[in-house]
């Protein structure tokens, strides 16, 4: 069932809110009738600001890992 109030004409970008939903049930709104379900965009915003500190973090461990072994190698 489609929402009536997507516009099919227009491109949209999003994610699943049913594959959303099975890891953070909380960001997912639905209507009253239970047919339409959304995501809460700005929930997910901190939650992706962590994710890439804490990948930024691997990644210097892993460039100084890198440099080390470089290092050692000479």
């Amino acid at each position: 069932k489609i929402n009536k109030n997507v516009d099919l004409t227009k491109r949209e970008l999003g994610v699943s809110a049913q594959e959303i939903e099975k890891v953070l049930p909380e960001i997912i709104k639905g209507d009253v009738s239970g047919n339409y379900k959304a995501v809460r965009y700005e929930k997910i915003v901190p939650l992706l600001i962590e994710s890439i500190k804490e990948q930024q973090q691997q990644i210097n461990s892993l460039s100084e890992k890198i440099k080390s072994l470089e290092k050692n190698n000479e």
